[in-house]
């Protein structure tokens, strides 16, 4: 007995604690473990965890006929908070149930509304199936009295404001409260949204890539507008910026912009590649006529890896920001006061990191794409100085007259 209680007191050292959160990790990557599609005997599917079943105990026998097979269940509530804290118990919660969530997509529910749907009502009804068995498992009801306690206590502290959203920063505050308001079908912006979905998707093949554009542009700035009117509270709240902050408006519409383009992308992408060819072959070759032989072969198809105006001007910021040597001077947003002289560092920057990138083959329509969807006001400051780089750049390689690689290099 002196041994088991000497045992129990040294087991609340930091390595018996920092074992306790990787147990509860465990714990939940077995909750949280992937769904796989099964046959019953009756040939209906059911879907059951990738790791057998969490709660339900086979039978002896059936053990015996899993040849080598380990079938993992999940520990009780009160067994894993003999390690750690309520708080703790509720900061990794927290992690897997945002986890879980952001892999449903917000298109996904236009494209499978009932799919998209019932993996979000499968993960909920799973970690309220965990509670639930964690209260039943107990023998005594005071023991069941106290598990439902800890429950109590784990809602409180994940509801705390030191501890809601504790791993995130501003932005992912912010762009997670979006993405969960434009899944719900009740919001009138998301009804919006869907229907201007639906409506592009019929027209698009047959209007021009101005209006197409124009109508992305018109959908944004009514989103931005309704969202920024109906849900401020909400938005200042959550990020705790003031309601004129410049951030949170850039912030909202940067996001509003992402999610508002990413299922139609590719499709007016396309339809901007098409209109600017001749311009894009006749700029990406003189970007291109300074780089080493057999490095880039302008014959071979750059695909767009972005899935939003707003992802193009990342790139756009990153090689801006970046110098072009080790030992050159301040990067061109900061040293360069004139757009002239920036857009020779983009364009030297372009031409030895970015050569193989869609921005250094098809510039003229990464810049038209740009301009036409996103509003420069509503953008941060630097990043509207480094589209005012790229369209001085971009100005610059739609000169007709020619230029020899030598020219080129002393620029």
């Amino acid at each position: 007995m002196q041994a088991a209680a000497v045992d129990n007191n040294a087991s609340f050292g930091p390595n018996k604690i920092e074992e306790g959160g990787q147990r509860l990790r465990d714990n939940l990557s077995v909750l949280f473990a992937p769904l796989t599609d099964t046959k019953g005997l009756g040939g209906k599917g059911s879907t059951l965890p990738a790791t057998n079943t969490l709660f339900v105990v086979a039978p002896q026998d059936e053990f015996d006929l899993i040849a080598g097979e380990e079938v993992r269940l999940a520990e009780p509530l009160r067994t894993v908070l003999w390690e750690i804290s309520c708080s703790e118990m509720a900061e990794q919660l927290t992690i897997f149930h945002h986890s879980q969530l952001s892999n449903v997509y917000p298109w996904e529910f236009l494209h499978h509304p009932k799919e998209a749907a019932k993996e979000m009502t499968d993960h909920f009804n799973r970690l309220v199936a965990y509670f639930v068995w964690s209260v039943l498992v107990e023998d005594t009801p005071k023991d069941r009295a106290e598990v439902i306690e800890d429950i109590i206590s784990i809602a409180m502290a994940a509801s705390a404001p030191p501890l809601n959203n504790f791993h995130l920063d501003v932005r992912e505050r912010v762009e997670m409260a979006l993405e969960a308001l434009f899944v719900d079908d009740r919001q009138l912006v998301t009804r919006f949204l869907h229907k201007f979905w639906l409506d592009f998707k019929h027209n698009v093949w047959i209007s021009g890539v101005g209006p197409a554009l124009q109508s992305i542009q018109l959908c944004v700035a009514t989103l931005h507008k309704e969202v920024m009117t109906y849900k401020m509270t909400e938005l200042v709240q959550i990020s705790g910026l003031d309601e004129n902050s410049v951030d949170l408006h850039s912030i909202v519409y940067e996001k509003i912009v992402a999610l508002t383009v990413q299922p139609i992308y590719l499709k007016i992408v396309s339809k901007a590649k098409r209109a600017c060819a001749m311009e894009d072959a006749h700029a990406a070759a003189r970007v291109l006529q300074c780089t080493p032989h057999g490095v880039a072969d302008s014959s071979t198809a750059i695909p767009c890896t972005s899935s939003s105006p707003i992802e193009l001007l990342n790139l756009v910021c990153q090689l801006v920001a970046v110098p072009l040597h080790h030992d050159s001077s301040p990067t061109a947003v900061v040293a360069a006061t004139d757009h002239q002289l920036a857009a020779v560092e983009l364009l030297a920057t372009l031409q030895h990191q970015g050569r193989k990138t869609f921005l250094a083959t098809h510039p003229v329509s990464s810049l038209y794409l740009m301009h036409q969807i996103l509003d420069p006001k509503y953008l941060a400051p630097h990043r509207r100085q480094a589209l005012d780089v790229f369209a001085a750049a971009v100005r610059w390689l739609r000169k007709d007259q020619k230029i020899s690689s030598n020219e080129l290099k002393g620029s």
